[in-house]
This record gives C-alpha cells, structure tokens and sequence, in this order.
C-alpha cells in the first residue's frame, strides 16, 4: 500500500492553504472556547494536533483528541482538509483522500475501530455529490448490518437516485488503496461507519453533527 506523500495543500486544493488554516482555527477556537468537536461524543477537546504525518497519521490534516472528564476515555478525529474535491472516479484528491483514511483505518496503533472517526472537510461540493455521500454514510451508521445497507441502496424507489453510483466510487478507491484488491462488504460497511463528510462554506459547517 503506498502511503500519502506530503503536499502542498494550495497545489493540492485549488488555494487551499486559506481554507485549511481557517478549519483547523475553527477547530482550535471550538477547544479554547469549550466547544465540541463534531461526530464525536460531546466531550472536552484536551488536545488538536496539526500535521499528523510526523505522528504517523496518513489522514493528517488535523487530529483532534477529546477526553470524557470522569471516566477519563478518549476518542479522537481524524481529519483530512480539501478545498476542491469530486466524488468521483477520476479525481486524484478523493483518491488520495480514501487512500489515506483506509491506511489509518487498519492501523491499530493509531486507529481504534470502537472509538475513532474520520473526516473529510471540504468546501462547498456539488450537491449531487453531498447529498448522496452523506445519504450513504448515514444508511451505514443506522442499518443493522451490511445486508441491510445493500438493500437500502439498491432499492430505487428508497435510495437517492446516484447513491449506489457513488457508492461504487467509494469501491473503486478503496480497491486501489487496498493493493488492487476488493474490499469485503463488512469491511466496505465497518470503513462507512468511521468516516465522516464535513462541508464548511465561511466556517459554517454543513455536514453532519451529530455524536457517535
């Protein structure tokens, strides 16, 4: 598996260094001012690493750590900034981005599967591509297994009209980042239920907000 090269986020984000800098302040000022971090149970955030990669994080945008104040456990968020991004075959920056994100997936020395998410942050997306991602992710995240969530999604007069082709988009890098070779269903499923789809547009969030 080839890990994510370091690179220049403007290069990399049609002038993304703005954008980058202004989520991750956001994230920084959500901890000085006792703010929760999205996706993640409402607890403190006692620590935001910038730039995980000398950690060892492939999605290493940002790591964010929050700390339940009585039982003392931890979850953290994973996240990876990209101003301009398409859910789509094609495009060499969601590829990059689920690379990354499958790398730490399976990597139990940063990655907890009971605990951990990650996030993909982006500018405003087409909404074709918004609605049907976040659709896909939430199926994921209230289905009971991952027979129920196939169903759902081949199920036309249910699902929204690109879910499944942008579901097969997800297959598709998710095969590359997995060495050329298919990813199981389960394993489809359990990545579904870890990752996020954030859009911020001025700093306002649009995605999802909930806790896990």
């Amino acid at each position: 598996m080839k890990d994510k090269q370091l690179s220049n986020p403007i290069s990399t984000g049609g002038g993304g260094g703005h954008f980058e800098a202004h989520v991750q302040a956001s994230f920084v000022i959500l901890m000085l001012t006792g703010g929760v971090a999205p996706c993640l149970p409402p607890w403190p955030i006692t620590e935001i690493k910038l730039q995980g990669r000398v950690d060892g994080f492939n999605t290493d945008d940002f790591i964010v750590l929050i700390e339940e104040p009585a039982s003392k456990r931890k979850r953290k968020l994973l996240g990876q900034i990209k101003h301009r991004i398409k859910i789509t075959q094609g495009d060499e920056i969601f590829s990059e981005v689920i690379r990354a994100a499958w790398s730490d997936f399976n990597n139990p020395k940063i990655f907890n599967k009971e605990k951990d998410i990650i996030a993909l942050i982006t500018g405003p997306l087409n909404s074709t591509d918004f609605h049907n991602v976040q659709w896909l992710l939430n199926q994921a995240r209230h289905t009971k297994d991952v027979e129920e969530f196939e169903r759902q999604v081949t199920q036309a007069n249910f699902s929204p009209s690109k879910s499944e082709e942008k579901l097969n988009v997800i297959k598709y890098h998710l095969k590359l980042a997995n060495n050329n070779q298919e990813v199981s269903g389960k394993e489809l499923y359990s990545f579904l239920n870890h990752f996020y789809l954030l859009g911020y547009d001025l700093g306002e969030e649009e995605g999802e907000m909930g806790s896990k």
